[in-house]
């Protein structure tokens, strides 16, 4: 079986900011270190690709139709939240969203772009305090 693993992600290469290794998992200082890189250089999403952008929104409508009225939906490991804020904004009315990730930057981010009800993020016993 041929090893792959990802050396950058939204034109960013991990090498720029943090000594990776084709190893061992990424730390939450990774983590950290990457949404900070990834935040200077995108300040919201409309500054992300494109291409990308559609991608999510057709897996956000996807899994809008799978979903029951009342839905409690958990996110662990959401990033940036794009999907998660895409599904709140169209779902808001018939969802209860549960977002979580590694990173306490991510999650800062997070807290600016979903509204405060009905959302809960934690992450205080992770990585750092948010």
């Amino acid at each position: 079986m041929k090893k792959f693993f990802q050396t950058e992600w939204q034109n960013i290469s991990f090498s720029s900011f943090h000594n990776i290794s084709s190893t061992a998992l990424p730390s939450f200082e990774f983590y950290d270190a990457f949404y900070s890189v990834l935040l200077d250089q995108y300040p919201d999403y409309d500054a992300l690709d494109a291409g990308w952008r559609r991608n999510k929104d057709e897996i956000a409508d996807w899994l809008a139709s799978l979903l029951p009225d009342k839905a409690r939906v958990l996110s662990i490991g959401c990033g940036l939240g794009y999907v998660e804020q895409r599904l709140w904004r169209q779902h808001a009315s018939r969802i209860e969203l549960h977002v979580q990730d590694y990173s306490s930057r991510a999650l800062r981010w997070i807290k600016q772009v979903l509204p405060s009800e009905r959302v809960h993020i934690s992450g205080d016993d992770i990585g750092g305090a948010v």
